[in-house]
C-alpha cells in the first residue's frame, strides 16, 4: 500500500564495544575488525534520499574506495561511484555514498570496493510500501506481550506462551484494607512480568500511542492482513485490549473519587518480589483468582524502595494526577477509534464506557491542576501538563461529537488555559531553557488541530524555533556522519561544580526519545517546509533504527538482516525462545558502555554500545537491561514517530 502523503533537544541519548572482557560483570564483544557497509536494512521509499555509510578502523581502507549498487539478481545498477570521506568518529573512519538516483522497486545491495577487497551491505528493498511491515510488527509485539492471555505463534519462528497471571488483583486502600478486583490483562513490560502505571510513559502512554498511530495512518492499518479474531484492524484490537485493562485499575478512593492503582507486582511470602522470578510466565501464579499467590497493586516505592516514587498526591496506593490524566487521555482516544467498530458495543469496555471512565478521572483530578476560575495551579510541574491537555482535548472532541455543549465549553476553557500556560512557559529566545518536551509539543499541536481547527501562529513560531535551536544543531554536530541526535545536559562533578556536557550516548538507551524527536521534526517540516527537518527525521526514526548505525543492527526484531543476539527479557525462559525475543520488539537502544567498576556514565568514553553476548544452551542468560530491555514505551514512541513521519512526508 502506498504511503499516506497527507498533509531536542535534551535527548536521553542512545548503542561499539571497547574490549573483549568483562565490564561491570557484563561480557562484551570486541570492536569488529571487518569494515562494514551500513544501510537501512528494511529499505527506502523511491522518492527518499538514500545514503549508506562505510565504516572501517583503518583510514587507508576508506581512502579511494568506490561503490556499486546491484540488484537481487546481481545486475549492476550503479558502478564505480565515488564516496565522501566524513572523518574519524568513535575510533572508526567513515565515508558515505549516495544512491538516491535509484527509484525502481526492487531488492538491492551496496558493494564497496577498494584495495583489492570488497564488502557487501545487507539487502534492502525500495518500494512505496516498504515501511508497512514496521507497523505490522510493532503492533504484533504487543500481542506477544499480552498478560492474562495465551498468545499463539502468529509470526513464524516466534513462540507464544500459555495463559498467565489470570489471577491478578489485590489492592490496598488508604486505610490499609485489602480488596480483590479482577486486574488481569494488559501487557508485560520492561522485560519482566510486571504491569506499570507509575509514570505517564507506561501502559497508558502505549494505549494512547496505538490509537494515535491508527488515527494518523488509518489507510495503511486498514490494508494490513488481520491476524486477530475481530473484524477490526489489529492495532485497534490491541488498543482496546490495553484500554480494557486501564479500566480495571480504576478504583474509588475513600471519598468516592476515581483513582488509578500504581503497578501490578508479584509477592513471595507476603513480600514483594518484583523482579525475582525468572521462569515461564504461566508458572508465576496458579491462575486461580483470590488465592494467596495473586499479584498485588503497589507503587515502586512500596515494592522495592525507589525513592523517586515515594511521593504521591492522593495515597501511596494511587498514581499522581499527571499519570491519571494520561490514563484518561488514553481511554478517550481509544474510544474515538473503537466507536467505528461495533464489535465491542455490548462489552463493558465499549466506547461509551471508556469515555465515562475518562470523564470520571478528569473530574476527580482536574481540580488539582486547574482551579474553579480556570487558572493553572503553579505548583504543578509545567513539563507534565501535556497529559492533562491530551485528556481535555480528547474529551472535548467527544463533547463535540455528542453535542454536549456544556461539557464542550468547559473543556475549551480548561484546554486554552493549559495551552496559554505551556506556550508562555516555553516562549523564549534562549535555547538553554529547552527540555525534552516532545510530548508537550505534540499535545499542543493536537489540541490546536482538533479543538481550534488550525494550528495557532504562536505555536507555529514556537515549533519553528524549537526545531531550529535544538533538533537541527543536535543532528549537525561536528563529524556527525549519522545525523543522530546528539544530546546535552548539566553535570554536577564534583559536587558543587556544574558543567555543560554534550554527548552522543547516555547510560541508558532510549529509542523512544529518538522516535518522538523525529515526530516533532516532522511537525516542524510540515509547518515550515524546511527539508533538513524532514531528512533528520528520516535519519533517526528509520535509518538509525533499521540498521544504519555503527553496530549494523536493525533494532526492530524479526526485520532486517542483523538483530540483537539476546534481549533482557524473562521470555528467555520460554522453551523455543532462548533469546527472549518478541517479533517487532524495539529495545531501549544503543547506550554507552557500562562504567568500569565504579564511576558515573559520563566518565566512560562516549562510545556506542549494546550487550551482544549469545544465549548459553540450557541456561537463561539475559542481555543488559540498559540497552537490551524491551519497554513497551519504546514501541509506543516508535509508533508515534513513524506514524507522524509517514503522515507528513510528501
Amino acid at each position: 500500500m502506498r504511503k499516506d502523503s497527507a498533509g531536542l533537544i535534551t535527548l536521553v541519548a542512545i548503542g561499539l564495544f571497547v574490549t573483549s572482557s568483562v565490564i561491570a560483570g557484563i561480557r562484551v564483544m570486541p570492536v569488529p575488525e571487518t569494515p562494514k557497509v551500513l544501510v537501512n536494512q528494511v529499505g527506502y521509499w523511491p522518492d527518499m534520499e538514500k545514503v549508506f555509510i562505510f565504516q572501517a578502523n583503518d583510514q587507508s581502507v576508506v581512502a579511494g574506495a568506490v561503490f556499486d549498487v546491484v540488484n537481487v539478481n546481481g545486475t549492476v545498477i550503479l558502478q564505480d561511484q565515488p564516496m565522501t570521506y566524513d572523518g574519524l568518529l568513535w575510533h572508526n573512519h567513515y565515508a558515505s555514498g549516495n544512491f538516491t538516483s535509484i527509484v525502481a522497486p526492487g531488492t538491492y545491495e551496496v558493494v564497496v570496493r577498494g584495495g583489492g577487497a570488497a564488502w557487501r551491505s545487507p539487502r534492502f528493498a525500495i518500494n512505496d510500501g516498504v515501511y508497512d511491515i514496521l507497523f505490522e510488527r510493532a503492533v504484533e509485539f504487543y500481542y506477544y506481550q499480552r498478560c492474562g492471555y495465551a498468545p499463539t505463534e502468529i509470526v513464524p519462528g516466534y513462540v507464544g506462551h500459555l495463559i498467565c497471571h489470570a489471577d491478578d488483583g489485590y489492592w490496598v486502600d488508604e486505610a490499609g484494607a485489602v480488596h480483590w478486583k479482577n486486574m488481569s490483562g494488559g501487557w508485560h513490560d520492561a522485560g519482566d512480568y510486571g504491569k506499570y502505571m507509575e509514570s505517564e510513559y507506561n501502559t497508558q502512554y502505549t494505549v494512547y500511542a496505538l490509537a494515535y498511530a491508527y488515527e494518523t495512518c488509518k489507510e495503511i492499518f486498514n490494508g494490513l492482513e488481520s491476524k486477530y479474531d475481530t473484524a477490526a484492524p489489529d492495532i485497534v484490537d490491541e488498543t482496546v485490549w490495553g484500554a480494557q485493562y486501564l479500566q480495571k485499575v480504576i478504583v474509588p478512593d475513600s471519598l468516592g473519587d476515581a483513582r488509578v492503582l500504581c503497578n501490578i507486582f508479584r509477592r513471595e511470602k507476603g513480600r514483594f518480589d518484583r523482579m525475582g522470578y525468572w521462569g515461564v510466565p504461566w508458572a508465576d501464579t496458579d491462575n486461580v483468582a483470590n488465592t494467596s499467590d495473586d499479584r498485588m497493586a503497589a507503587s515502586l516505592f512500596i515494592s522495592d524502595g525507589d525513592t523517586w516514587a515515594e511521593h504521591h498526591e492522593y495515597s501511596i496506593c494511587f498514581v499522581n494526577s499527571a499519570e491519571a490524566m494520561m490514563v484518561a487521555a488514553a481511554l478517550a482516544k481509544a474510544a474515538w477509534i473503537e466507536k467505528d467498530f461495533p464489535y465491542w458495543n455490548d462489552e463493558p469496555y465499549n466506547a461509551t464506557n471508556l469515555v465515562a471512565n475518562a470523564t470520571a478521572l478528569h473530574d476527580s483530578h482536574v481540580g488539582l491542576i486547574i482551579n474553579a476560575t480556570y487558572a493553572v495551579n503553579r505548583s504543578q510541574d509545567w513539563s507534565t501538563l501535556w497529559t492533562t491537555l491530551d485528556c481535555i482535548t480528547e474529551l472535548a472532541r467527544w463533547a463535540n461529537y455528542t453535542h454536549d455543549d456544556a461539557a464542550w465549553n468547559r473543556y475549551i476553557m480548561e484546554s486554552n488555559t493549559l495551552r496559554t500556560r505551556l506556550i508562555n512557559r516555553m516562549d523564549t529566545n534562549s535555547s538553554s531553557v529547552w527540555t525534552n518536551i516532545h510530548d508537550t509539543v505534540m499535545a499542543l499541536f493536537h489540541h490546536d488541530a482538533v479543538v481550534n481547527g488550525s494550528v495557532g501562529t504562536d505555536l507555529v513560531d514556537l515549533i519553528g524555533r524549537y526545531t531550529n535551536e535544538t533538533i537541527i544543531p543536535a543532528a549537525n554536530s561536528t563529524d556527525n556522519v549519522f545525523k543522530f541526535y546528539k544530546s546535552n545536559t548539566w553535570i554536577e562533578d564534583p559536587p558543587g561544580t556544574w558543567y555543560f556536557y554534550e554527548y552522543y550516548f547516555h547510560y541508558w538507551g532510549h529509542n523512544w526519545a529518538t522516535s518522538t524527536a523525529a515526530a516533532v521534526a516532522m511537525l516542524g517540516y510540515n509547518m515550515s517546509g524546511n527539508q533538513e527537518l524532514k531528512l533528520r527525521a528520516a535519519d533517526n526514526v528509520v535509518h538509525w533504527m533499521l540498521g544504519r548505525n555503527p553496530l549494523d543492527l536493525c533494532q526492530v526484531e524479526s526485520l532486517g538482516t542483523h538483530n540483537l543476539p539476546i534481549y533482557h527479557h524473562r521470555y528467555a525462559s520460554i522453551p523455543g525462545n532462548p533469546r527472549g525475543a518478541s517479533p517487532g520488539c524495539i529495545p531501549n537502544g544503543i547506550a554507552r558502555a557500562p562504567p568500569i567498576e565504579t564511576g558515573n556514565w559520563w566518565q566512560v568514553e562516549d562510545l556506542p554500545w549494546y550487550d551482544m553476548r549469545s544465549p548459553i544452551p540450557g541456561f537463561v542468560e539475559l542481555g543488559d537491561f540498559r540497552s537490551n530491555e524491551p519497554y513497551i514505551t519504546d514501541n509506543a514512541g516508535f509508533l508515534i514517530g513513524l506514524a507522524t513521519f509517514i503522515k507528513y512526508w510528501d
